[in-house]
C-alpha cells in the first residue's frame, strides 16, 4: 500500500483465514492432541504472513510451533510419513506466540512500514557482561545535527549473575529499548544497536533462538519494536 507511508498488509482474504484457523484450534477441548500435521498447516500458513510484519517478527512468534512439531517424543523420522500423523500438544509457550497472532491479525491496519522520522537515526552501543550492563545513546539527523551522547550505566542482581553472557548481552538491548518505553525518541525512526556480541547480532537478525530463556528476550524485543513502530537494525563491531 503506497498510497501514504509505503507498507505492506496482510490482505482481508488471508487475514480472515488466518484467523478461522487459529480460532479452530482454540475451539478445541483443553489439552486436547492433533496430529503434526494439523499444526504445520497452521504454522506453514502463519510463516506465509511474516513478511508482512515489521521486522519479519512474525518469525520470533513461530519459533515455538516449530518446537512443538519437531519435538522429538516419537521415535518416528520426520522423513516417515507417518511422522506427522502422529499426535502433539499445544505447549503453554506455543499459545502464547498463537496469542500473538490471533491479536495481530485482529488489527486490519497491522502490517510492516517504512519509518515514518526518516531524517532521524538513533545509534546505541551496549554491553551486558560480566557483573555490570550499560549503554550510550545518539541522535542524529540528515541536517549533520547530533545530540549529546547519553549514558547509562547498571548492575547485574544477584538472581541474574549465573545467567550466560548472551543473556545478558540480549537483555541489555531489552533494557534500551524499554528505557524508551515513555518518550518520542524511538517512535517511527531507525535505530541501530552496535554490539560485539555474535549471537545477539544474529538474534535480532533472525528473529528465534533455540534457548528458551533467549526467545523469552526476543518476544518482548520484538513487541516493544513494534509498539514503538520503531526499525530495529544490530550492527555487529568486533570486539
Amino acid at each position: 500500500d503506497t498510497s501514504s507511508t509505503p507498507r505492506l498488509l496482510i490482505s482481508d482474504a488471508k487475514r480472515t483465514r488466518a484467523l478461522a484457523v487459529l480460532q479452530y484450534l482454540r475451539s478445541l477441548p483443553p489439552f486436547s492432541f492433533l496430529s503434526r500435521k494439523t499444526l504445520a498447516v497452521v504454522t506453514g500458513l502463519l510463516q506465509s504472513l511474516t513478511a508482512a510484519t515489521p521486522g519479519n517478527s512474525g518469525c520470533t512468534f513461530l519459533r515455538r510451533l516449530y518446537d512443538v512439531i519437531h519435538d522429538g517424543a516419537t521415535s518416528l523420522l520426520p522423513t516417515d510419513p507417518a511422522y506427522y500423523y502422529s499426535q502433539v500438544e499445544i505447549s503453554a509457550e506455543a499459545w502464547k506466540d498463537l496469542d500473538w497472532w490471533e491479536h495481530i491479525l485482529g488489527e486490519p491496519d497491522f502490517g510492516a512500514r517504512q519509518h515514518n522520522v526518516l531524517a532521524t537515526l538513533v545509534a546505541t552501543w551496549g554491553d551486558g557482561s560480566g557483573t555490570g550492563t550499560g549503554g550510550t545513546l545518539q541522535t542524529h539527523t540528515t541536517t549533520g545535527s547530533s545530540s549529546q551522547m547519553e549514558m547509562w550505566m547498571g548492575v547485574w542482581s544477584h538472581a541474574v549473575h549465573s545467567s550466560t553472557s548472551n543473556w545478558k548481552e540480549l537483555r541489555t538491548l531489552l533494557e534500551t529499548i524499554q528505557r524508551e518505553r515513555l518518550s518520542s525518541r524511538f517512535r517511527g525512526v531507525m535505530l541501530l544497536y552496535f554490539t560485539d556480541n555474535m549471537v545477539t547480532y544474529e538474534l535480532i537478525n533472525r528473529g528465534s533462538s533455540s534457548s528458551p530463556g533467549l526467545q523469552d528476550l526476543l518476544r518482548e524485543i520484538k513487541s516493544l519494536e513494534i509498539s514503538l513502530q520503531c526499525h530495529l537494525i544490530a550492527i555487529h563491531v568486533p570486539g
